[in-house]
């Protein structure tokens, strides 16, 4: 069954651009929602009831996990599209060229 799903999904993802540029967005997302829907009422419908616990975890759990992985690729790329269009102005100093402190820290522990 999950393989199935997969191939399911990976029709999904690869069919939806081109569904997207030839129709109406939003007849697509009407059209989306209905295959979702119609994939959750025959999942219900296949699925015994003693086995919807497990159902439900696992959906959850890779919801979850999709969601916090989304987040981090798309943090990660943000921060590097944003740090690599980013300047230093020159008024800025280097470390290099920051003043140095006169004394070590470990000088103002006391014994």
């Amino acid at each position: 069954m999950t393989g199935l799903f997969n191939q399911r999904v990976i029709l999904g993802a690869l069919a939806a651009p081109i569904v997207a540029s030839r129709i109406c967005p939003a007849y697509a997302i009407v059209l989306g929602l209905l295959v979702v829907s119609a994939g959750f009422l025959i999942d219900r419908r296949v699925r015994p009831p003693e086995r919807a616990g497990a159902a439900s975890s696992l959906s959850e759990t890779s919801g979850e996990l999709g969601a916090a992985l989304g987040v981090a690729a798309l943090g990660s790329i943000g921060t590097a599209v944003y740090r690599g269009g980013m300047e230093v102005p020159a008024e800025i100093a280097s470390p290099a060229q920051l003043p140095q402190p006169r004394t070590s820290p470990r000088s103002l522990v006391p014994n």
